[in-house]
């Protein structure tokens, strides 16, 4: 049966703090659907990755969050009946046309 817990937790920008890294190449986001809640606890203007790999539930919820950061979705790597995975790059990044 499902039940509610209390676990210690961090921002994502704390964690990488904490361990000194001041870079990300790729952040690969798979928390059953408290993706928008770990990238808030990312300061962007600190740690923007290069690329983001989220998994959404066929919702435009983690794109519209994502764009608003300066990101554009370039592809969907897999989809799966109730969820697909996407890949974002950030739009200063971006080699792509």
């Amino acid at each position: 049966p499902r039940q509610d817990i209390m676990v210690p937790a961090v921002t994502m920008s704390a964690l990488l703090d904490r361990h000194g890294i001041t870079r990300v190449d790729l952040l690969i986001l798979d928390v059953e659907g408290a993706e928008i809640d770990v990238l808030r606890g990312l300061d962007f203007a600190r740690h923007a990755p290069d690329l983001i790999l989220a998994e959404d539930a066929y919702t435009d919820d983690v794109e519209a969050f994502l764009a608003d950061c300066g990101y554009r979705r370039v592809d969907v790597l897999l989809e799966r009946r109730f969820t697909r995975d996407c890949l974002y790059r950030l739009a200063e990044t971006d080699l792509a046309p």
